[in-house]
């Protein structure tokens, strides 16, 4: 790997380190409490476009996940086949197609 590319790959893990420590003190600003109470008419745009995709892609995750972990669970613990169920797939499907856009 040459050192152009160690210096970048450097550089753009030290601006996400440095986003994530950043990110709660942001939170606590009133501009953000706003929008996360849903009064800002920002946070419907936040909702469909950035929290609607990443809760579908975590359906799919944890449907996959539930998939895997049906043998096990059933063999160990088949009257809680439900728990992992709710969890990984029922809680981000109810998220994606029963709640009200912008109330989270």
């Amino acid at each position: 790997m040459s050192t152009r590319t160690r210096r970048f790959l450097a550089c753009a893990f030290a601006l996400v380190l440095l986003g994530g420590v950043a990110t709660p003190a942001y939170s606590s600003s009133e501009s953000m409490r706003s929008m996360m109470a849903g009064s800002d008419p920002v946070s419907p745009a936040v909702d469909v476009l950035l929290l609607r995709p990443v809760a579908f892609v975590t359906l799919v995750g944890g449907t996959a996940l539930f998939l895997a972990s049906v043998p096990f669970v059933a063999i160990t613990r088949p009257h809680e086949i439900g728990r992992p169920f709710d969890v990984l797939v029922a809680k981000p499907a109810k998220y994606i197609w029963m709640d009200p856009i912008g109330t989270h």
